[in-house]
């Protein structure tokens, strides 16, 4: 498991959400949510008390790429990995502003996929901790009447790679 946990180093860029490829750390975070979502509740107790401050962010971003990825794709099994992320990573490490704005992120580009968001929100909180398990119920009782991308600073764009996110 930790072996999936992101090790390189990554500054945030403008262009983190515009141009990036499936490298080998998003094939291992990819895998690291699929073995979290298989996993019990004490095995995904155990996963989430090992990301530690180093690693939260870049999970977090991978949360934030295969989203976008995933409204790219029309893929809501990415968009689900993004939700899953965003739940390995928990609050252990962040402010909840910081996660609340990537997480409104992931919640559009899950209507851009064409997930059901509701459904897809409370599939995520069955497996995620006490927190986040909060919002994401909180949020699919409330959708689509939530939050979105512009409140939280960001954009919708246009990219040779398709869509993609800035910040203001």
């Amino acid at each position: 498991m930790e072996a999936r946990l992101p090790t390189h180093k990554e500054t945030w860029t403008r262009d983190n959400l515009t141009r990036f490829a499936k490298d080998p750390w998003f094939v291992a975070c990819l895998e690291l949510c699929e073995m979290y979502a298989a996993a019990g509740d004490p095995q995904r107790t155990w996963i989430r008390s090992r990301v530690e401050a180093a690693h939260s962010g870049k999970v977090g971003l991978f949360g934030l790429r295969a989203a976008v990825s995933g409204a790219r794709e029309h893929n809501v099994g990415l968009v689900r990995a993004g939700l899953i992320a965003y739940a390995i990573r928990d609050l252990g490490h962040e402010d909840i502003r910081d996660v609340l704005m990537g997480f409104t992120l992931i919640v559009h580009c899950a209507g851009l996929a064409g997930a059901d968001v509701p459904l897809l929100l409370r599939e995520v909180a069955a497996i995620s901790g006490p927190a986040l398990r909060t919002l994401y119920e909180e949020w699919a009782a409330r959708y689509p009447d939530v939050s979105g991308i512009g409140a939280m600073g960001w954009r919708q764009v246009d990219s040779p790679d398709g869509i993609a996110f800035s910040r203001y």
